[in-house]
Parts: structure tokens; sequence; C-alpha cells
């Protein structure tokens, strides 16, 4: 199965709560960057750092679902819109 980028966190705190609500519900992830982050956490957010939590392609929708990253349920401050992508 191919891994695809779910989300891009910029604390170890937020990938691992994403990581156990995602396995409570039978989902598996891995993380990548933490280490980096973990020690260097001034460059979270830098060029296209932070922890990466990666799932497979297959679980994609549920994994979003689960941690709430619907498009259905984001919707832009500013104007109220849902016509956006997830930042990969």
């Amino acid at each position: 199965m191919k891994p695809v980028v779910l989300t891009t966190c910029v604390s170890n705190l937020e990938a691992d709560l994403i990581k156990l609500n995602l396995s409570k519900e039978g989902v598996g992830c891995i993380l990548l960057n933490e280490h980096f982050t973990r020690l260097l956490p001034m460059y979270s957010g830098i060029l296209g750092s932070g922890i990466k939590v990666m799932v497979a392609e297959s679980d994609l929708e549920k994994a979003r679902g689960i941690i709430g990253l619907n498009k259905q349920q984001m919707r832009c401050p500013e104007c109220g819109s849902t016509d956006f992508r997830l930042k990969n």
C-alpha cells in the first residue's frame, strides 16, 4: 500500500495524539521527521519540515474523519468557504 501524508504537525505532542487516536480506530500510521523535530524544535515548520503523519492511501479518508480533517467540517475562518485543499 502506498503511504500518503495525512497532515504535518509542528509538535511531537500533536503528532503523538493523532497517532494515538488513529491507532484506537485501527488505522496504522508512521511519523516522519519525528526525531529531527524533537532535537531541533526551532526548525519545525521551516522549509517543509515538521512531523509528517503518514497513512496508507486506502485509509486516508477514514483517517481524516477520525482526526477531524474532513473537507466538509473545515471552513475558511474569513469567508466560510469549503473550496480548498489540505496542505501536504
